[in-house]
Order: C-alpha cells, then structure tokens, then sequence
C-alpha cells in the first residue's frame, strides 16, 4: 500500500516538472491574459475596499453592544 502512494507520488511530480503552466498557443481556450486579469482583479478589489469603507463610515450599520445573550 506504501509502495502504491509512493509510485502515485513520483508519477505526479514528474507530471508537474514536465508540464508547462502557461499554454504557448495564444488561440487556445485555456490562454489567459495574465496582465489583464490582474489588473481587473485590483480594481475590483479597490473597488470593494472603498465601498466596504463607506458603508462603515455612513453610520447606518451600528454594532449593538447592549445586547443580552441568549
């Protein structure tokens, strides 16, 4: 059984250091414009940030400390 998940093991590590993480081909379906997305990804995310900030700062969510538990 030990021998089996070590074989397994060595199998995917030879996979991993052969394979390529990036397509080359630009046409293909799984080829990401790395650049791009990362750009998206940091404007969503200033994007969220600053609302998360207005919606804290407007005083219309209000932490309830006196609350008794139940």
């Amino acid at each position: 059984k030990k021998k089996k998940k070590s074989c397994l093991l060595v199998l995917v590590l030879i996979l991993f250091l052969f394979s390529s993480p990036f397509p080359a081909d630009k046409d293909s379906p799984f080829y990401y414009d790395w650049e791009s997305l990362q750009l998206g990804g940091m404007i969503f995310g200033g994007l969220l940030c600053i609302a998360g900030i207005l919606i804290a700062l407007s005083g219309k969510c209000k932490c309830k400390y006196n609350q008794k538990h139940r």
